[in-house]
């Protein structure tokens, strides 16, 4: 069973569900198992026992040593000779089913600090931990082991770099040398794939999140969205269905394609711009297909986020005027479309570029070569007429 924590957790009773079935599996793993064993053993008694009458050519002395092997055998299984020799087929899965079952045991009282001590260092892992216990189980050991995992990943390292949550903090990180400002709107699904993949980035690199609003970028450029053309609008609907499942991301579309975003993206500014809060929005949106427009929604996102007075935070006048500088900054950098990456006055426009803005913070250089730079100043030989 996979424990992911950007999903809820499963419930007592699917964990005992699939430990009744892990344990199933290994009774008939264990039963195949000696069935193969035994048929080797008699298989080998039977051609010794030829063997000894074809050299003799006296049936007791085959009978004897056809009677001794599988004697010998039994005891070489009883102390695993055999499953060491290899014979025994399923001793690999055997393992594995054993595996699944610890992971589905729960936790030791001592793994108990461990725990508090993952919850204390990432929120997503204290909002997890905070669900399963209104679930009224406790925490198995596969999930302290997704824990440990966040905690040693790129991802878990991320969630430093993204830092300056920590307002006691005046020095900067000496580790960080470069810093990605991300433009970003909740309204883009190619955002959302995107947010999840920043787990590639170099260690070194800083992402600044900065919401903006899509339609403002769009009627300065004078533009239309893909969601504005019929024959654009459901390609671009299958192609993130599609992107989403080559990635391996849960991806849902809420119920009506384009929503006003202005709620979610004033709510992540007045929570100053939180990655995690941001990946919550992110989840709400684009993992569970839900409306964030709709009041009755937005107080559950505004709950799960765990936030009170959301309706007064974003009406706050700070954080408008936030929101309208952020999408005046991008405009003024050349931002053309949601989302893009802003790093050293270059520009990553789109899901698809991901690959070349990890390979850019890799590699600056890449950039100024020759075609590179040919390309970048190529002159058009025709213009359309308006």
């Amino acid at each position: 069973m996979n424990f992911d924590l950007k999903l809820n957790p499963p419930n007592a009773d699917e964990i005992a569900g699939e430990r009744v079935r892990v344990s199933a599996e290994m009774r008939r793993v264990r039963r195949q198992d000696n069935l193969v064993t035994a048929f080797i053993i008699l298989s080998v008694s039977l051609l010794i026992g030829l063997a000894v009458y074809w050299t003799t050519r006296d049936l007791r002395y085959a009978g004897v040593a056809a009677a001794i092997f599988p004697l010998i055998g039994a005891c070489l299984s009883v102390f695993g000779v055999i499953t060491a020799a290899g014979f025994r087929s399923a001793a690999k899965r055997m393992i594995e089913l054993d595996h699944q079952l610890i992971a589905l045991s729960e936790i030791s009282e001592n793994s108990g600090g461990d725990v508090e001590r993952l919850c204390a260092k990432y929120p997503p892992v204290a909002r997890y931990v905070e669900r399963v216990q209104k679930s009224q189980r406790e925490i198995t050991n596969g999930e302290l082991a997704t824990f440990w995992e966040l905690d040693s990943s790129t991802e878990g390292r991320h969630m430093k770099g993204w830092g300056a949550r920590d307002p006691k903090a005046s020095e900067p990180d000496p580790t960080i040398v470069k810093t990605v400002e991300w433009y970003f709107d909740f309204l883009s699904p190619f955002a959302y794939l995107q947010f999840l993949q920043f787990r590639r980035l170099p260690r070194n690199v800083r992402v600044v999140c900065k919401p903006i609003l899509f339609a403002g970028v769009l009627n300065h450029w004078q533009s239309k969205g893909p969601a504005e053309l019929p024959s654009k609008r459901t390609f671009t609907y299958r192609h993130v269905t599609w992107l989403g499942r080559r990635h391996g991301i849960p991806l849902r579309m809420p119920p009506a394609h384009p929503f006003p975003p202005l709620k979610p993206l004033r709510l992540a500014l007045a929570l100053e711009c939180d990655p995690d809060m941001i990946g919550e929005i992110f989840n709400f949106i684009w993992a569970e297909g839900r409306s964030p427009d709709d009041p009755a929604e937005f107080k559950v996102l505004a709950n799960r986020l765990g936030v009170e007075n959301a309706d007064e935070l974003i009406s706050r006048q700070e954080v408008k005027d936030q929101l309208r500088r952020n999408t005046e900054e991008a405009i003024s950098r050349g931002v053309f479309g949601v989302p893009t990456a802003y790093v050293d006055g270059e520009l990553f426009w789109g899901f698809d570029a991901t690959d070349m803005l990890v390979e850019y913070l890799h590699n600056p250089a890449m950039l100024k070569e020759p075609e590179m730079k040919r390309v970048s100043s190529l002159p058009a030989a025709a213009q359309r007429k308006e």
